[in-house]
Order: structure tokens, then C-alpha cells, then sequence
């Protein structure tokens, strides 16, 4: 029986059936076998090798026993089987083909199910914030603070306009940055704060605008934009925050 570590540095012992099939085990809690399913192969046929495993012939109990240091036989109070988020155990006394495989299979079509229903309201939710978005940059106005700030918008402006390709989209980062939140404060009735965090995140969803270039867009927006004073308030919370965050996972 061979040994390994999964990504979830569990360590995975693999039993291997007379016929060659593999049957990978998490651990052993109290006379419990764990089992993770394997989609190499069909709900019937992982079905057949787990209830071949409480055949009386069978050198399972045996071998796993050795593993776990659990005894070689009458130790085996049952399988469990997870699949996905699902787990369910079977015994000897209830242990059949077609309860588990069908088990196997309801927990599979559900799974999926779920996938594919968040993947669906994922893009909805996609295609509604990009419309949002692309309202925001051609109806509202940016609103600055008064005529210095305006002066220093306008020049900003002009003169990140005769920039290279990336200074263009820190350019084009701001624009959307400050419409998007006036949209969302004004229109969306969103509170300052988290409309700074939705628009933030929101924007990311474009593929041409980076964190770098939001960083940027946001230093001329604190000079110059009616909101800049609290967006410069909130941009050092938010970087303090992702600071401890990162010291936290070392």
C-alpha cells in the first residue's frame, strides 16, 4: 500500500484492490474508515470495491488496520465516503452497490448543480456591475473641490493624456474610479465608505486596469476630488488592513 500527501496535507494511504483499482484513505477515527471519492472511476464501480472491502475475504481490514495501527480484523465498524462537502457512512449491515453508488451519484449532480447556478449568478452579477460601470463613465461628472482642484484635475488630465500606453489607463482608472462612486452614492445610495470598497473591486473585473494603476489613480483623486479627504482616509485603512493580513498568513 503506498503512502502520499494531498493539497490539503492530509497524509493519503492507497489501498489497492486484487483487480488493481485504488482506494484512497484520509484516516481512521474510531472503527470509522475514511474515504475520499475518486472520479476516475464510476459511482457503480467505487460502489463495488466498497462493498468489497467488508467481504470476509477481503485483506482491507487488514491492511488498513496495519496503517492505522487499528489491529489486523475486528476493529472495522464501517466506511465513510466524502465526496465534496457530503459524506455518509455505510456499515456491512447496510453497505450495497446501489445505495452507495446511488449516494455517489446524487452527491455528484448536486454538487454540480450548485457550481453551475453560482457561475451563472456570478456572471449575472458580472454583467450588471459592468453596466453600472459603463453608465457611470458616460453620464456622470466628476465632481472636484473647487477651482484649484479643478485646475489641478484638468492639468493632470492633459498631461497624463500625452503619456505612453499605461499612463493613458492610470488616466482612464481615475476617471472610472470617481464616476463609478458618485453613481454609487448617488444613484445606488451607497454609503461613502462602501461604495470606495465596491468601486475598488468592482473596477478589477476590467482586465486592462491593475492594482498598480489603481493605486495611482487614486493619489491624484485624493488632491483634487470632493471625496478626496475621506478616500485618503479610507485608502490607509484598506492598505493597513491588507498589511495585517499578510503578516497574519507568515
Amino acid at each position: 500500500m503506498s503512502t502520499h500527501i494531498n493539497n490539503d496535507f492530509k497524509r493519503i494511504c492507497v489501498f489497492t484492490s486484487e483487480d488493481g483499482k485504488e482506494i484512497e484513505v484520509t484516516g481512521v477515527d474510531e472503527g470509522i474508515v475514511k474515504v475520499d471519492f475518486s472520479f476516475e472511476d464510476t459511482p457503480e464501480l467505487v460502489a463495488r470495491l466498497l462493498v468489497g472491502c467488508f467481504d470476509q475475504y477481503s485483506n482491507f481490514e487488514r491492511i488498513i488496520g496495519k496503517a492505522y495501527n487499528q489491529g489486523e480484523e475486528g476493529w472495522l465498524k464501517g466506511i465513510e465516503i466524502s465526496v465534496f462537502k457530503e459524506k455518509k457512512t455505510f456499515t456491512r449491515e447496510n453497505a450495497s452497490i446501489s445505495g452507495i453508488s446511488e449516494f455517489l451519484r446524487k452527491a455528484t449532480e448536486d454538487y454540480w448543480k450548485g457550481f453551475t447556478e453560482a457561475i451563472q449568478k456570478e456572471f449575472e452579477k458580472r454583467r450588471e456591475i459592468i453596466t453600472d460601470i459603463t453608465n457611470a463613465v458616460k453620464n456622470e461628472e466628476i465632481v472636484v473641490k473647487d477651482r484649484a482642484s479643478e485646475n489641478m484635475w484638468m492639468s493632470w488630465i492633459a498631461w497624463i493624456t500625452d503619456q505612453g500606453k499605461e499612463e493613458k489607463k492610470i488616466g482612464a482608472a481615475a476617471i472610472t474610479f470617481a464616476k463609478y462612486v458618485q453613481f454609487l452614492i448617488e444613484k445606488k445610495n451607497i454609503s461613502t465608505y462602501f461604495a470606495f470598497d465596491k468601486a475598488y473591486d468592482d473596477i478589477l473585473l476590467f482586465e486592462q486596469f491593475t492594482e498598480n494603476m489603481l493605486y495611482k489613480a487614486i493619489e491624484i483623486l485624493k488632491r483634487c476630488w470632493r471625496y478626496g479627504e475621506m478616500l485618503e482616509d479610507w485608502f490607509e485603512k484598506r492598505q493597513e488592513m491588507e498589511l495585517n493580513k499578510f503578516l497574519n498568513s507568515l
